[in-house]
């Protein structure tokens, strides 16, 4: 035969394998497909393991943070200082309305005076229908952010006990918390 019908044989015969199946290919194929796999499950483990970490990372330094007292007219760490979490409850009424408790303001102990802070937010420059939205409420933010940072937290269902103070110093100083900054007034 010519060197040319070899060569075109040859390539017919190489053709017909790649095209048959051939089971040590398939298990080559799928073995390399779970390695694959694995690799990249194994990536996504590592990539949370240090989100993890950042996220612990953030909760130390937000540990550390300071909030003024209007009792003693000093700042204490956030770590430091007991935390009262408010709750006020709703009666039934009618078949199926009320009957729960809900959360109320947050509160927190002064370790020198133990005059009680109430932590006082605002977003009254948020439209009324918007403002119970998590990114307009500076409020939420800072109770989901900060809450679990405090020293202690005590869950309380009454009257606050005197002496008690407000504390703006959080809603003031937002953009040191994190929180949403108030909006400008557009007149």
């Amino acid at each position: 035969m010519p060197k040319s019908e070899n060569q075109k044989i040859l390539k017919k015969t190489r053709k017909s394998e790649k095209t048959d199946f051939h089971p040590i290919n398939a298990f080559k194929e799928s073995f390399i497909r779970d390695l694959m796999a694995l690799s990249l499950e194994g990536e996504l483990d590592n990539l949370r393991l240090k989100e993890a970490g950042i996220l612990a990372s953030i909760d130390e330094r937000n540990k550390r943070k300071k909030i003024d007292c209007e009792g003693c007219h000093k700042s204490h760490q956030i770590k430091n200082l007991v935390l009262i979490q408010t709750r006020w409850y709703t009666p039934p009424s009618g078949c199926t309305e009320g009957d729960y408790w809900n959360e109320g303001e947050m509160q927190f102990i002064c370790p020198e005076t133990n005059v009680i802070n109430r932590l006082l937010f605002f977003n009254d420059d948020v439209p009324y229908g918007e403002r119970r939205n998590y990114e307009n409420d500076p409020e939420e933010q800072f109770r989901r952010n900060y809450k679990s940072l405090f020293k202690e937290i005590v869950e309380s269902c009454g009257e606050t006990p005197e002496p008690w103070k407000n504390n703006y110093y959080a809603n003031q100083n937002r953009k040191k918390f994190g929180l949403v900054e108030k909006r400008k007034s557009s007149s």
